[in-house]
This record gives C-alpha cells, sequence and structure tokens, in this order.
C-alpha cells in the first residue's frame, strides 16, 4: 500500500506541475473505472496509458482516451517499452500491441507455471530501468517471470520461493534494484 501511496503521490505531483499550480492537485480521470495500474512514457516518464477494469486509457491532447483496441476488457497492468506495448488482462494473461494499440495478441511463450498452468492472473509488469530488455511478470499463484529478450520469450524465476505454498508465488510488484 505504501507503493500505491507513493505513486499516486507521484501522478499528482505531475499533474499539478504540468497544469502549472504547485500544491494544487487536480482530477486527471479516466473516469468511470478503477485505475489498476499506470504506464510512463518511456521517454518522458510522464503517465501515458491507464490500466483499469473498463479498458486501456491513454493520455492524450490533456485528456484522458480511452483505445478501442480492447474495448471495456478488465485490465490489471501495463507496460510500454518503447518498442511494444504490454497489458495483462484480467483472468486472460499477457497481451502485446507492436501498433499502439490498434491490435492485441497474446503472449504465451514460456508463460506456464512448473505444473504447466497458463499464467492467466498478473500482477504486475515491470522493466528493468538499466537493461530495457529485461521485463518481469509478477503472478497470482504462479510466481515470477522474466524475459531477456524484450517480452518474445518468458522463463519462470522462482527458485527460493517455497515450493508447494502457493502464497510464497503471489508476487505483487517488481520493485527497481535501487528500491523505491
Amino acid at each position: 500500500m505504501v507503493f500505491i501511496a507513493r505513486l499516486a503521490a507521484l501522478v499528482c505531483l505531475a499533474l499539478a506541475l504540468t497544469v502549472g499550480a504547485v500544491g494544487v492537485c487536480v482530477a486527471a480521470g479516466p473516469y468511470g473505472g478503477t485505475v489498476r495500474d499506470l504506464g510512463m512514457d518511456p521517454q518522458t516518464g510522464n503517465p501515458l496509458w491507464s490500466a483499469t477494469n473498463r479498458g486501456l486509457f491513454r493520455f492524450s491532447d490533456n485528456k484522458w482516451v480511452r483505445e478501442k483496441g480492447l474495448g471495456t476488457t478488465p485490465l490489471d497492468a501495463v507496460l510500454d517499452t518503447g518498442e511494444r506495448i504490454f497489458v495483462a488482462v484480467e483472468h486472460k494473461g499477457l497481451f502485446f500491441s507492436d501498433s499502439m494499440g490498434l491490435t492485441w495478441e497474446p503472449m504465451t511463450q514460456g508463460l506456464q507455471s512448473r505444473y504447466g498452468h497458463p499464467v492467466d492472473d498478473i500482477n504486475q509488469i515491470a522493466i528493468d530501468p538499466r537493461y530495457p530488455t529485461i521485463l518481469y511478470l509478477a503472478t497470482a499463484g504462479k510466481g515470477l517471470f522474466v524475459s531477456r529478450n524484450g517480452g518474445l520469450t518468458w522463463e519462470i524465476m522462482d527458485a527460493g520461493l517455497e515450493k508447494f505454498n502457493n502464497a510464497a508465488k503471489h508476487v505483487l510488484t517488481v520493485l527497481p534494484p535501487d528500491g523505491v
């Protein structure tokens, strides 16, 4: 919860600075749904994508606009690498777009648990700030996954997690190497 509170404060500060009113935080939408994750613009570090329980929104022309490619599909996470956009679709797994959100494809290569179960509940997608081709997935009950090639293939990273305890494999987020 501390991480989410810090993220909300940073977004509020960024929006206040963007509108030029230091110390004033204004609602910036998107309205009508719960924002579950923000995807930052890899070039500017500003919010660009919003994964909500009512679809994917893009921040454009100082307002949030729903991306039509996914409709109102509930999303849990979003990541923009600058080359590809990834979204975690609620109970359906990881999808990617190479067309700025116009079309989406499922990403399944290597996304199975040790027991062969598909990864369908993803809590967080993260990028290594030092090596942008290294991506991480935090999952609900299936452990942690890593891609070393920008998301083309994935492998499980569960060494050290308890073998038969699903709670130990319920990873909520991945922190950068230097902490928060």
